[in-house]
């Protein structure tokens, strides 16, 4: 007879939370799928990755922040860009903002580089609509299929659709990508610039 494979302790990860929604990811910030990390809507696991990258990796975590009821914010570095030195010159820190429709982020970059820096942004999403039930057995769920749509007044989002729920996600300025679900937004940033992505 065969064990069940238990999900990581959840004590381990950050929430995020304002009724009905909670985000639970890493230290980081970053939502990697695995055990029960994801954003729910009461029980339901609507987002299950939310990965962020700045060029080809992850923003490495400086600290995070309790802001108030559902607010959090993750500061890191991107150590492959910006001026070769010891102390990061290209800083991105993440908010997030959990809410009763789901969550919202904001991503801030600032570069305190000497030279330009030019990269991609991108999130990386998936979606399963598992319940936090079968999370905690261990059970695997598939991931839904994506498709590139329009909302409210013809704003371009990625959705996941089925006969019991649609999740949505907009991103002002970013290319959307249905496979592999992807958001994308290309930075230029002169020396001592930001840029907000929302």
């Amino acid at each position: 007879m065969s064990t069940p494979r238990l999900p990581p302790p959840v004590h381990e990860l950050t929430a995020t939370v304002m009724a009905p929604a909670a985000a639970l990811s890493a230290f980081d910030g970053q939502i990697r799928g695995e055990g029960v990390q994801g954003l729910f809507l009461g029980d339901t696991r609507v987002l299950s990755e939310a990965r962020l990258r700045f060029g080809d990796g992850e923003p490495r975590a400086l600290a995070r922040v309790e802001e108030g009821p559902g607010r959090t914010r993750f500061i890191g570095y991107a150590p492959a860009h910006g001026d070769p030195v010891a102390d990061p010159t290209v800083r991105v820190d993440r908010t997030r903002l959990a809410g009763p429709h789901g969550m919202s982020e904001e991503i801030r970059v600032r570069s305190t580089a000497t030279t330009a820096v030019r990269a991609s942004v991108t999130v990386d999403l998936r979606c399963d609509l598992s319940t936090l039930e079968a999370l905690k057995h261990g059970e695997p769920v598939p991931d839904l299929p994506a498709q590139v749509t329009r909302v409210g007044g013809g704003e371009p989002a990625l959705a996941w659709i089925t006969p019991a729920m649609a999740v949505t996600v907009v991103a002002p300025g970013a290319s959307l990508v249905a496979a592999p679900v992807r958001l994308v937004w290309d930075v230029d940033l002169a020396p001592g610039a930001g840029v907000t992505l929302r």
